[in-house]
């Protein structure tokens, strides 16, 4: 029997620019992959049965057989339902959810499980899943706004999104992205409360609907950050310049977005964090999405080990339940393997 895996890594995202066609900027802005936390799903045929409402005998289950989370499971089938509506025939499918992203806490797990889903069906039924990941996220109705997540998951690295097309806001055109490559001695630390989410579904929906663009001044201040600063930095390995660029990309957006979420941080507690470290000259933090999860950059490996026990000493000390943790990014796409009977191994 043919398995295949799906192992995703997780996307940060530090900020929507909601500018004018004008300006170029029509909800463009700059993320970033990690290896972790990260998607990782297990499909296989479910016996040998085609039959028209095959989609209902779907098998979802935990690692080694575990019950998973309800909601997740109708999350799936959900968008197992949506691929359905443009497939030749149905299918008979295993699922098994081995690792996850949490949700609604900054990390792009929606878009991810959603791509991971979709290209891992099509590896497993071949040309009876017709697509790409652009082509899925919009069947699916992911990157409605921005597609971070979307070219992340396809390429990894550091994305810049210069925003949507003004002629054809639908089709992603080759100019609209800037893929640049993480420096792998570089870590990146992650802070969140273990009990709030961060604005999502018919909330986000609705406030967009509902937002003003931004002030002419404030895209410009943003893409002056994101040119001379992030790109360079990047480009040149300058680990200095990265961080504090990071963080005043990561203030201008946070101002624009206070009003719906509090504050530059959408968590009080977060915000007097960034301003702890900033008084002990560590700069970069950065809220991914609308958080609460926070972005700290490291140098290396010994310096994140550092800054994550003087963060935990200081979450202790204020009786604050976060979770502290360090990541590598990550440079490359989704990993897709495949097993066959045949070959017995991975490729």
């Amino acid at each position: 029997m043919m398995q295949v895996d799906v192992i995703t890594g997780s996307r940060l995202h530090f900020g929507l620019i909601c500018g004018t066609p004008e300006s170029g900027w029509v909800y463009g802005g700059i993320g970033m992959m990690l290896r972790t936390p990260g998607w990782a799903l297990r499909l296989t045929h479910n016996g040998d049965s085609r039959s028209s409402d095959a989609a209902t005998q779907d098998e979802i289950v935990g690692h080694q057989g575990s019950e998973p989370d309800a909601a997740l499971v109708v999350r799936i089938r959900e968008l197992l339902s949506q691929l359905s509506t443009s497939m030749p025939r149905s299918w008979n499918l295993r699922l098994e959810l081995l690792r996850e992203i949490p949700r609604h806490v900054g990390f792009g797990s929606g878009t991810q499980l959603a791509l991971a889903v979709s290209v891992g069906l099509q590896t497993l039924c071949g040309p009876d899943v017709q697509g790409n990941p652009e082509a899925f996220a919009s069947r699916l109705k992911r990157a409605q706004r921005s597609s971070i997540g979307t070219i992340g998951f396809e390429r990894g690295g550091f994305l810049i999104d210069f925003g949507k097309s003004q002629t054809t806001p639908s089709t992603e055109s080759a100019d609209r992205f800037q893929r640049i490559r993480i420096p792998e001695v570089w870590r990146f630390l992650t802070i969140r409360p273990l009990d709030r989410s961060g604005l999502c579904g018919e909330s986000e929906r609705q406030y967009f609907d509902r937002a003003a663009t931004m002030p002419g001044q404030l895209v410009a201040n943003m893409d002056q950050i994101i040119r001379r600063g992030i790109q360079p930095a990047l480009e040149q390995q300058n680990f200095d310049l990265f961080a504090r660029s990071l963080s005043e990309y990561g203030n201008l957006a946070g101002t624009f977005y206070s009003s719906e979420q509090g504050g530059i941080f959408s968590d009080p507690s977060i915000a007097e964090l960034a301003e702890f470290l900033a008084r002990n000259s560590i700069v970069g933090t950065a809220q991914s999405s609308w958080g609460p999860a926070v972005c700290v950059p490291a140098q290396n490996a010994e310096s994140a080990e550092q800054l994550r026990e003087t963060i935990t000493n200081y979450a202790t000390s204020h009786h604050y339940h976060w979770l502290v943790e360090v990541h590598r990014p990550q440079n490359y796409g989704a990993t897709i393997r495949i097993q066959t009977p045949e070959s017995r191994q991975f490729f």
